[in-house]
């Protein structure tokens, strides 16, 4: 049963993609999980990272809606989440506080941005957190396991 790349998405709208996000982005308005960011040293996730964060703003920009400003604490939000689903296996949303989110893992070894952004891109939940207009600020996180899968998060507020 084991797939040379497996990859699941689950639909943000289930979890908080369904209701308006209205989370400030300052850090005091987000929960701080404790960092446990799991990263492979032969991979660089910050590559990753900004790369998801032009694409996603590029497939905006074709729908000519504004780009995402970067956000420094949903992108560190971002890491921690992803990190902690890299930790422990569980692949989850995050909870308790007022943001849009995607997720997503992938255990093929050659993991690149547009991976990441083709599967949000193809499901409508995660789409419409991509593009929805009320949207003006990103953050981006990835995170290796130990077992080589890599695991993104993507946060989004107003």
């Amino acid at each position: 049963m084991k797939k040379k790349m497996m990859t699941l998405a689950v639909a943000a709208a289930l979890a908080v993609g369904a209701a308006p996000a209205h989370a400030q982005s300052s850090s005091s308005s987000l929960p701080q999980t404790a960092p446990s960011p799991v990263t492979a040293p032969d991979r660089d996730t910050s590559a990753v990272e900004a790369e998801i964060i032009r694409l996603t703003n590029e497939e905006r920009a074709t729908r000519g809606l504004d780009p995402l400003v970067q956000d420094s604490t949903l992108s560190e939000n971002s890491r921690q989440w992803s990190g902690q689903m890299a930790g422990d296996g569980n692949f989850r949303h995050s909870t308790g506080w007022n943001v849009a989110e995607n997720i997503a893992y992938t255990t093929a070894p050659d993991v690149d941005a547009a991976t990441f952004v083709d599967m949000w891109m193809n499901s409508p939940g995660h789409r419409a957190n991509i593009l929805n207009p009320d949207h003006t600020r990103i953050g981006v996180g990835l995170a290796v396991s130990d077992d080589g899968a890599t695991y993104a998060t993507q946060q989004f507020s107003r």
